[in-house]
């Protein structure tokens, strides 16, 4: 494992923490008290990557991502799902390996601190990672009848729950003006509500670097950038979307596409597994918004940037 590669995976694992060591509880969500490390981790994190946000904003972006890794913990218990010894040891290999990599225990050490990390969360974000994985797995497999799947059940749901969509995508890239992006992703929107042809206006402008087949996405709820995701579902089919959609990637001039059954023919595997996906992730939501979330006595006292 590289360097980079650590790091990344510290990143890329975000959404998958929930409180387990043993300090001072800050958090009690639903019955899982939330320590201080955990916290701070998730609170350093989002407020580097979202430095505009008020502390009622990095609050919720907090809690939320906590939540959800407290239901997916809570869905696997319920489920009679969890780490055998095997998987057990090759987290201890996992954490073994990248102290080699880091050059031993010390800068292993260091890098995990840069990042805001113990060595007992980022052990916890790998194991989460491995059982995340084997719960999906076993609720994704129709012979445990938990997630239904069969073929009436996904034709139905394609029809209701799956849209497709184009786009025309303007990145909001390192140094890029969002003024000149904002008003370029205009310019565009207009040629398209007056009759250019939407495929030569992706062939020229978007910076769409993902786009599928004949640039269409078929997608289902939760499943693409939200901003894409609800431009498409606010358009009628074979229509523009009537604005230009913002997100975190950058602006999205969206047009609503009639579902192909000859891409549903040949893809019909990958939207079920998109389904179930949906199915899955629908039920950890449902979880985490049972949950209450209480503050401790002394939390607003609390500063997580010392």
């Amino acid at each position: 494992m590289t360097r980079v590669k650590l790091i990344s995976l510290i990143l890329a694992l975000v959404f998958l923490f929930c409180g387990c060591s043993k300090g001072r509880t800050v958090l009690t969500i639903g019955d899982t008290e939330i320590d201080y490390d955990t916290y701070r981790y998730f609170y350093l994190n989002y407020k580097a990557e979202n430095p505009d946000h008020t502390e009622e904003q990095l609050y919720t972006l907090v809690t939320d991502a906590i939540s959800m890794d407290v239901a997916l913990t809570l869905l696997a218990k319920s489920q009679d799902v969890g780490l055998n010894k095997k998987e057990q040891e090759s987290v201890d290999d996992y954490v073994e390996n990248a102290i080699s990599e880091y050059g031993g225990k010390q800068e292993f050490e260091k890098a995990l601190g840069e990042a805001h990390l113990t060595e007992k969360l980022f052990r916890h974000f790998h194991s989460q990672k491995i059982l995340e994985n084997k719960l999906r797995e076993y609720m994704y497999n129709e012979m445990n009848n938990i997630i239904k799947s069969d073929d009436a059940t996904l034709d139905a749901d394609i029809k209701k729950n799956f849209m497709a969509a184009k786009q025309v995508l303007i990145r909001n890239d390192e140094g890029d003006s969002k003024v000149k992006n904002k008003a370029l992703a205009d310019d565009i929107l207009q040629k398209a509500v007056n009759g250019d042809d939407f495929d030569s206006l992706i062939k020229e402008y978007s910076e769409d670097t993902t786009a599928v087949t004949d640039y269409t996405y078929y997608f289902t709820y939760g499943q693409m950038v939200e901003a894409f995701e609800k431009a498409a579902s606010d358009t009628p089919i074979g229509r523009v979307c009537e604005y230009v959609a913002e997100s975190e990637v950058g602006y999205h001039i969206v047009m609503r596409m009639p579902l192909n059954e000859e891409y549903i023919d040949n893809h019909y595997e990958e939207l079920r597994t998109a389904y179930k996906a949906r199915c899955f992730n629908d039920m950890r939501k449902t979880l985490t918004e049972s949950f209450t979330v209480e503050k401790s006595e002394d939390f607003d006292s609390i500063n997580f940037n010392e």
